[in-house]
Order: structure tokens, then sequence, then C-alpha cells
């Protein structure tokens, strides 16, 4: 494993192994797979060799008149979130969507273990947890529930560590009363809240 790669792995084990209570070394050997597939993808999809300042580029390109982060713009994306998020690794942007799927899965299989219908567990996810994508994708929601721009991440899950810490209870009750976690991310960023 090259430098760079293990520095990656090192990045992403300890989080899922504390997050997810899978113990060290269920963690590391699905980082290492979540690392090995992404490595694969990423060279297939010709973008493992994007520069670390892809976020700058993109930025860059936008002043001199590129629509390209249109769709993330009116979804609330600033500059910072750009920086953070296509600034990291091709490699890393992937690892960081299989553990959220990872998260999903979990999640999932926990409501229907409690005797939920596959429809019912799927709804309750979405209340509880982000689905990102693109949010011109229609076909994975409309409205405020379609998918957020996963350039959001980072500011989502600040604000999630936020209302978990300051009122659980509030916030568990602000998700059931939404249509989506993603609705409720999309009011809380109209609301400046985000």
């Amino acid at each position: 494993m090259k430098q760079r790669e293990k520095d990656i792995f090192n990045e992403f084990w300890p989080g899922l192994a504390d997050t997810t209570k899978i113990g060290e070394r269920r963690a590391k050997k699905l980082v290492l797979d979540f690392l090995k597939d992404s490595i694969r993808e990423s060279k297939q999809a010709g973008t493992f060799n994007r520069p670390l300042n892809y976020g700058n580029i993109l930025l860059k390109e936008e002043k001199e008149g590129s629509n390209s982060l249109k769709p993330e713009r009116e979804e609330g994306v600033t500059d910072k979130d750009i920086l953070w998020y296509y600034n990291m690794h091709e490699v890393e942007r992937r690892i960081l969507d299989k553990i959220d799927t990872f998260y999903r899965i979990t999640l999932y299989e926990e409501y229907a273990s409690r005797d939920l219908s596959e429809k019912d567990a799927v709804k309750k996810l979405f209340k509880h947890r982000p689905k990102w994508g693109d949010p011109l994708d229609l076909k994975r929601g409309s409205g405020d529930d379609k998918p957020l721009p996963p350039s959001l991440m980072n500011r989502v899950n600040e604000y999630i560590l936020k209302r978990t810490r300051d009122d659980f209870e509030k916030f568990r009750s602000d998700c059931e009363n939404s249509s989506s976690f993603n609705a409720l991310i999309r009011r809380e960023i109209r609301l400046g809240n985000i």
C-alpha cells in the first residue's frame, strides 16, 4: 500500500469503528475493501488523477462563467463546501459515499428487524439519514426530498452533531415531522441555521 493510501486508510477506519461499534478488526477490513474498490472505480472512471485542488479549479471556472456548480449553488453550497469536498482526493470522496451507504444499510436492517415493512423501513431511514446524490436526479426524490449534493456533507454532519448535543429530543421530533431528513436540511439552510 502506498503512503497516500495508508493515510486515507488510517483517516477512515477509526471513525467507522467508533461510530458503529463494529470493532477495530471489522472496521479495518471494511475500510480496506472500500479503499480498494474506490481506487479501482476512480481509475475506471478516469477521475483518479484529478488534482487535489480541484475545488479551486471549479471555483475559478465558475468566476470565468462556467455553470457547472449551479445545481449545487441552488442548494446553498458555499465556496467553503466546494473546497472541502472537491479538494479531497477522489478516493476519499468515494470512501465517504461507501461509509454513508454502510450506515444506511445498517440502520435499514435495524428498522426492518423491528417488524417494519420494507417501505416503512425505507421511509423511516430517510427521515433520519440524508440521501446524497445529484439534486437533478428526480428518480431518487423530488422537491425538498430529492438528494442533497455531497458537497454539503461536512456542514450537515456538523449540524447533526450540534442538534444532537443541544437538544436531541427536539431534533428527533423535527426529523419525524419532516417529510424526509433532506427536507429538514433544506428548510434549515433556507432559515440560515446550516
